[in-house]
């Protein structure tokens, strides 16, 4: 594979992913404002470069960039997943408002199975699959075993779009308040002042 601009070839797919990565770095720094450079103009650069990348090297392109921001970045601390599922007695009882991300952290830290729609790319099609959770890479991919295929998959995070722990049930949403009573003036109508 060659890429060229100008003066500039990429010959071999290991210096394409070694852009990738470097892309994806400044991507985030500039998000941070860390560097001058367009955040928007970054971003479309890396979206031409992944287009050059098929599945397989684009996630070891985001994998090494997240790793790497990893090491230099402090800790975060954890956020706290009670609100977003708990056990309850034999089952777990989670938000169902909750966005996927969290409800999947949430599930690997209980350590529970869940239920996922997602969204096949190269089929084109939604399925649901019934997996248990091993891992969040690079906030990105899920790691899981799958069973219906009985193996190891990965799952794009972007293409869930619906989540629920097995033997889950939603919390309950408090009901609406009650409409507001209508002040005196609100009920007259023009035939009141004849």
């Amino acid at each position: 594979m060659v890429k060229a601009h100008g003066g500039f070839r990429v010959e071999l797919p290991e210096e394409l992913e070694a852009i990738g990565v470097a892309i994806h770095l400044l991507e985030h720094l500039s998000r941070a404002g860390a560097t001058r450079l367009s955040t928007e103009r970054v971003v479309e650069v890396r979206e031409r470069l992944m287009r050059l990348l098929d599945t397989a090297e684009n996630m070891r392109v985001e994998v090494e960039a997240y790793q790497l921001l990893d090491q230099c970045l402090p800790p975060v601390e954890p956020p706290d997943l009670s609100e977003v599922a708990e056990r309850d007695g034999d089952g777990i009882l989670y938000d169902s408002e909750a966005p996927v991300s969290s409800l999947l952290y949430a599930c690997l830290a209980l350590g529970v199975d869940v239920k996922l729609d997602y969204f096949s790319k190269e089929r084109g099609e939604m399925n649901t699959r019934v997996v248990t959770p091993h891992r969040i890479v690079a906030e990105t991919y899920l790691q899981a075993f799958c069973h219906a295929r009985k193996e190891e998959r990965t799952f794009r995070l972007q293409r869930i779009t619906r989540c629920v722990p097995i033997g889950g049930r939603p919390k309950r949403v408090a009901p609406p308040p009650p409409p507001a009573e209508e002040s005196p003036l609100e009920q007259l109508s023009l035939l009141d002042f004849d």
